[in-house]
């Protein structure tokens, strides 16, 4: 059943479902949709107010941004635990988009050591989506079952490291 669009107030809202429900192989129990932002800036914050749980759950995009300065002998940036796919862009130029490990981004001449904005964009696995069972079975191939989604652990935020 779908309802209509509405809005909410900003606060804390729960969800309640009318009937029971079960994990389903290729359905979940409900979808919320729509632009969720934790700021006045309509900016999605994974950590604010779910700091036990970040990403649980969560498809879609996410963008991390800071401005930082890149050590003049920093050769690469990295995310050696990752997960999910990612574009790395340094100063608004894209320095490439990783859909698997290793998930490593050269860091171009003209920004070493010099004062950049970092943006990552992460896109998580829209598998959990699915369930978990579709997955597993024994007739799942080996993609399937690499990008398995972990819907029991929340998915961590990813951690960029520098290399020299």
């Amino acid at each position: 059943q779908v309802t209509a669009p509405f809005s909410l107030e900003a606060g804390k809202h729960t969800l309640h479902l009318k009937n029971g429900a079960r994990d389903y192989p290729y359905l979940p129990a409900a979808f919320l949709l729509g632009n969720f932002a934790s700021s006045p800036e309509k900016n999605l914050s994974p950590e604010v107010n779910n700091a036990a749980h970040p990403l649980y759950g969560y498809a879609g995009r996410f963008t991390q941004k800071v401005r930082v300065t890149l050590p003049a002998d920093a050769r690469c940036i990295s995310s050696p635990k990752q997960r999910f796919a990612g574009e790395l862009f340094l100063d608004g130029k894209s320095c490439g988009r990783r859909l698997a490990h290793p998930f490593r981004w050269e860091i171009p001449a003209e920004c070493r050591g010099k004062d950049v904005v970092l943006e990552m964009q992460w896109f998580p696995s829209c598998g959990q989506l699915f369930g978990e069972r579709c997955f597993s079975s024994p007739e799942a191939g080996v993609l399937l079952r690499k990008f398995a989604p972990d819907n029991r652990r929340a998915t961590a935020i990813p951690r960029l490291f520098l290399e020299q």
